[in-house]
């Protein structure tokens, strides 16, 4: 897996070794909320209680207090989790307007229903899979899925499609037995009834005839000043790994003009010659800004080797996830 991402592995890393990490890692402390005859665990989500209804969340919803005002539900600051289980109290399909990154977990005890739904575009992970006793258990992602399973086995076609074309299509994720909701997706399970899916929301592409090429300069910065003021007015630092290319490239000049503050990160993994390296210090160096080197070294291979199967379930699936990996540590 190592390969993967331009590493050698450690030859004494054989698979069952790897699995066996996984399952060390997986045991990790969670906050436990008991409802009924289900215990919710969370670790860093969200989570809201009314009633019946049990709602945890990871993420956030951008247009959530937009929502919120057109159907009279309070805004509650800091409470996200709880504004979008009044939301679906109030309108079950409200989640096809849903504009953000998410993977939402909504039970109702009474019913003994679940509904798994995440974001459109996939920017948030969410799992579910068949536990040892024939119930069904969740989660943002894979690692604490891993206890409550029968068995814990890598789906050796699955690992091979993944060094070949670094992705995995449909619903499969590299641990047998552990399913992923699709993008724009909600799976629902009731009891003695299969699961059951429904695409939510579909991109439909508006035709601009006549746009000349600086009207679609003016498009595409107008859209991406919304988004990043968006992105602003909730995280405070922002960090960019640049590679010198025109995306990474106009990716640093956004964030300079809405973040107080920022980064920007190059990757040098040892052992291998980042082609690219050049061209992000000499755009870091017309920008003014100061370019900070990520090492990935085999000790850092060594260290990350059980999370690389997390990094490679989140997007992007592409080599910069150990830098990714060592960007997020370092800050």
């Amino acid at each position: 897996i190592a390969g993967l991402f331009g590493a050698s592995a450690p030859p004494e890393r054989s698979i069952a070794g790897f699995e066996g990490a996984l399952e060390r890692r997986a045991q990790q402390p969670f906050q436990a909320h008991r409802v009924g005859g289900t215990l919710h665990t969370t670790r860093g989500g969200s989570l809201a209680i009314s009633g019946d209804d049990v709602l945890s969340m990871d993420g956030y919803v951008l247009n959530l207090e937009a929502l919120a005002g057109e159907h009279g539900v309070s805004a509650l600051p800091g409470a996200p989790a709880s504004v979008v289980l009044a939301l679906l109290q109030v309108d079950g399909g409200i989640h096809a307007r849903f504009d953000g990154a998410f993977a939402i977990a909504w039970t109702n005890v009474e019913r003994r229903e679940l509904t798994l739904i995440r974001d459109r575009w996939g920017f948030k992970t969410l799992m579910y899979a068949r536990t040892g006793d024939g119930s069904w258990c969740w989660s943002s992602e894979s690692l604490p899925l891993l206890p409550h399973l029968a068995e814990v086995r890598l789906d050796g076609q699955a690992l091979s499609e993944m060094a070949h074309f670094r992705w995995l299509v449909g619903e499969r994720k590299l641990v047998a037995g552990i399913r992923q909701v699709l993008p724009s997706h909600a799976m629902t399970f009731r009891a003695g009834e299969a699961p059951s899916a429904s695409h939510y929301w579909h991109y439909r592409p508006a035709p601009r005839r006549g746009i000349t090429t600086s009207g679609w300069v003016k498009a595409i910065e107008a859209a991406l000043d919304e988004t990043f003021a968006g992105l602003s007015a909730r995280y405070r630092h922002a960090v960019v790994p640049l590679s010198g290319g025109v995306d990474s490239s106009l990716l640093l000049a956004k964030p300079r003009e809405h973040f107080a503050s920022y980064s920007v990160h190059a990757l040098h993994i040892h052992g291998w010659t980042n082609p690219e390296l050049p061209r992000a210090q000499a755009v870091a160096k017309t920008l003014g800004v100061e370019l900070q080197m990520v090492e990935v070294t085999h000790e850092v291979v060594n260290r990350n080797y059980p999370r690389l199967i997390q990094r490679m379930e989140e997007s992007p699936r592409h080599p910069s996830s150990l830098a990714l990996i060592e960007i997020l540590d370092a800050m």
